[in-house]
């Protein structure tokens, strides 16, 4: 009869990783757990766990592109078609622009006249001409020239109303404007010079107002000083006469007592 003899652990050091104990055999004696392993272990899961993401995500990468390369295939279907298919389009396509130029170019004659140089009413105008042309495909290319051009309506000169004589006034004569503006200008002359004579006069008048007012105050001054010179000089005579009096008084009473 053998004896099994038990195998020893090699010493294990940091950088060691142990066996694992053989199959029915339990766990070996003596096992000393090393935290290495248990760190390995651990970070082997979180390795694990993050390729199986990766590969999750992988699948649905592959399974979108796979989705848009069908679609890619099957999303569009082309149309060809034979001459006897497309004139009857181009017969439509014409009547549809025929019945839409019937239709706006009367309108345009009505609203331009009453839009022009009234930005107010070139906006109204504006809407109500787009408002008409939406309903017709084929006027789809002129929207936004229709839209420029009443903008650019609104900013220009009024028309001025049918029957006036400005509509039926002939060409002006570039001699005739020419002596329009030099009388104009030579009025404008004459009106400065004259407004430039009535400024002076008026510093004139202006200056001999002053000088006369000056001499009016010296005058007055002079009057006053002379008006108090006089009451000063009849103040000084009563006094006099005041003084005489009581001297007489004195004198008198003087005599009686002797």
């Amino acid at each position: 009869m053998s004896a099994t003899i038990p195998q020893q652990a090699a010493p294990i050091g940091n950088n060691v990783v142990p066996f694992p104990p053989a199959p029915g055999n339990g766990p070996m004696p003596n096992m000393i757990p090393n935290p290495a392993f248990a760190q390995w272990q651990q970070q082997a899961q979180q390795v694990r766990a993050v390729m199986a993401q990766n590969q999750q995500k992988q699948a649905q990468f592959d399974a979108a592109v796979a989705l848009l390369k069908k679609d890619g295939i099957h999303g569009f279907k082309l149309d060809i078609e034979a001459d006897s298919t497309i004139a009857p389009d181009e017969q439509a396509e014409k009547q549809a622009r025929i019945e839409f130029l019937q239709q706006m170019l009367p309108m345009l004659e009505r609203v331009i006249p009453v839009a022009q140089g009234n930005p107010p009413l070139a906006a109204l105008s504006k809407e109500m001409v787009m408002f008409a042309a939406r309903g017709f495909r084929v006027a789809r290319t002129l929207e936004e020239t229709i839209e420029k051009t009443f903008d650019a309506i609104g900013q220009m000169p009024p028309t001025p109303p049918k029957g006036s004589a400005a509509q039926h006034a002939a060409p002006p004569d570039p001699q005739l404007e020419q002596a329009k503006v030099a009388a104009t200008m030579h009025d404008t002359d004459q009106k400065a010079q004259t407004a430039r004579l009535a400024i002076a006069q008026k510093a004139d008048q202006a200056q001999t107002e002053a000088q006369i007012a000056q001499t009016r105050a010296q005058a007055e001054d002079m009057k006053t000083q002379a008006e108090l010179a006089i009451q000063v000089g009849e103040l000084h005579q009563r006094e006099r006469i005041a003084a005489s009096r009581a001297t007489a008084v004195d004198a008198r009473s003087a005599g009686g007592l002797a």
